[in-house]
Protein backbone atom coordinates (compact mmCIF):
# COMPACT_ATOMS: atom_id res chain seq x y z
CA UNK A 1 0.00 0.00 0.00
CA UNK A 2 1.35 3.39 -0.93
CA UNK A 3 0.61 6.60 0.97
CA UNK A 4 1.15 10.14 -0.12
CA UNK A 5 2.95 12.01 2.64
CA UNK A 6 2.10 15.65 2.97
CA UNK A 7 4.68 18.10 4.27
CA UNK A 8 4.90 21.84 4.74
CA UNK A 9 8.06 23.88 5.21
CA UNK A 10 8.21 27.12 7.16
CA UNK A 11 11.17 29.48 7.15
CA UNK A 12 12.54 30.13 10.62
CA UNK A 13 13.15 33.67 11.88
CA UNK A 14 16.90 33.16 12.36
CA UNK A 15 17.39 31.17 9.16
CA UNK A 16 16.84 27.63 8.06
CA UNK A 17 13.51 25.90 7.74
CA UNK A 18 11.27 23.65 9.76
CA UNK A 19 9.32 20.84 8.16
CA UNK A 20 5.86 19.95 9.38
CA UNK A 21 3.53 17.07 8.65
CA UNK A 22 0.07 17.96 7.42
CA UNK A 23 -2.83 16.10 9.03
CA UNK A 24 -4.28 13.86 6.35
CA UNK A 25 -7.81 13.32 7.66
CA UNK A 26 -9.24 15.74 5.12
CA UNK A 27 -11.10 17.70 7.75
CA UNK A 28 -8.34 19.82 9.21
CA UNK A 29 -5.01 19.78 7.27
CA UNK A 30 -3.17 21.42 10.20
CA UNK A 31 0.60 21.43 10.57
CA UNK A 32 1.86 19.11 13.30
CA UNK A 33 5.19 17.74 14.45
CA UNK A 34 3.89 14.20 15.11
CA UNK A 35 1.39 12.10 13.20
CA UNK A 36 -0.16 9.06 14.83
CA UNK A 37 -0.54 6.04 12.56
CA UNK A 38 -3.03 3.37 11.73
CA UNK A 39 -5.11 3.22 8.58
CA UNK A 40 -4.90 7.01 8.40
CA UNK A 41 -2.02 9.11 9.66
CA UNK A 42 -3.48 12.02 11.57
CA UNK A 43 -2.83 14.30 14.50
CA UNK A 44 -3.80 13.08 17.97
CA UNK A 45 -6.89 15.28 18.24
CA UNK A 46 -8.34 14.10 14.90
CA UNK A 47 -7.76 10.45 15.81
CA UNK A 48 -9.50 10.93 19.15
CA UNK A 49 -6.56 9.54 21.10
CA UNK A 50 -5.30 10.83 24.43
CA UNK A 51 -1.99 10.79 26.26
CA UNK A 52 -1.64 7.97 28.81
CA UNK A 53 -1.58 10.52 31.63
CA UNK A 54 -5.00 11.80 30.56
CA UNK A 55 -6.51 8.34 31.11
CA UNK A 56 -5.27 7.90 34.68
CA UNK A 57 -7.98 8.00 37.34
CA UNK A 58 -8.16 11.12 39.44
CA UNK A 59 -6.58 10.77 42.90
CA UNK A 60 -9.04 10.16 45.68
CA UNK A 61 -8.70 10.61 49.40
CA UNK A 62 -9.19 13.28 51.96
CA UNK A 63 -9.53 16.86 50.78
CA UNK A 64 -6.66 19.22 51.46
CA UNK A 65 -6.62 20.74 54.94
CA UNK A 66 -5.93 24.48 55.14
CA UNK A 67 -2.54 25.19 56.73
CA UNK A 68 -4.08 27.42 59.40
CA UNK A 69 -6.28 24.63 60.78
CA UNK A 70 -3.50 22.03 60.55
CA UNK A 71 -1.12 24.17 62.64
CA UNK A 72 -3.72 25.28 65.16
CA UNK A 73 -3.51 28.91 63.99
CA UNK A 74 -6.59 31.09 63.82
CA UNK A 75 -5.39 32.49 60.48
CA UNK A 76 -4.37 35.88 61.96
CA UNK A 77 -0.87 34.86 62.93
CA UNK A 78 -1.78 34.06 66.55
CA UNK A 79 -1.57 30.50 67.96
Amino acid sequence: MRRAEHFAAMHCHLGGARRWFLCSTGRCGRRVGILYGGKVFARRHCRGTAYLSQNKPKPTGQPAVPIASATGSDGNGAF
